[in-house]
């Protein structure tokens, strides 16, 4: 049997125990240096420099209002739970969505995932194009859950991995 390392093989153990012994003298030589060193004190702040805490102020009951401007930013999705009911675990997981510059005009894109899925495009002033048609999304069948961006191949560009089943 070959083990992790190449130089190594295994005959009657004796390979195993070599590695345990040899690669513990580097721990247990670490574990007696620090056994032997005197702990340094660690500094404290006297009272009298001490930061003291912000009270935080709860504001009052109707001060902040969220407004629905999906409508007039163009956006037309609505996410739905397909099968049947009761709902199962699965149907119950929540969708994501993420922002991203598809097409490299500086401005976020929003790409929401479900069933079905649906690319935005944005226009850097707060509106949006549905362009899920146009990028060939509207193809794509499965129950899609969530989405990863990063730049996966190195090539400048946002890769997108979408998650879901059939």
């Amino acid at each position: 049997m070959n083990l992790p390392f190449p130089l190594l093989k295994e005959r009657s153990g004796l390979g195993i125990v070599w590695l345990l012994l040899v690669g513990s003298v580097p721990c247990l030589s670490g574990c007696l240096s620090l056994a032997t060193r005197i702990p340094e004190p660690i500094p404290t702040l006297s009272a009298s420099v001490q930061p003291t805490p912000t009270p935080i102020r709860a504001l009052p009951p109707g001060s902040v209002r969220f407004t629905d401007v999906a409508r007039q930013a163009g956006l037309r999705y609505r996410w739905t739970i397909p099968g049947k009911r009761p709902i199962n675990a699965l149907q119950g997981i929540g969708n994501g969505c993420c922002f991203t510059d598809y097409d490299g005009d500086g401005n976020l894109d929003i790409l929401l995932v479900g069933s079905p899925l649906a690319l935005y495009r944005g226009d850097g002033k707060g509106r949006f194009t549905d362009t899920t048609r146009t990028m060939g999304l509207d193809v794509l069948r499965g129950h899609f859950l969530g989405v990863a961006v990063g730049d996966y191949d190195n090539d400048g560009f946002d890769d997108l991995y979408l998650s879901g089943y059939r």
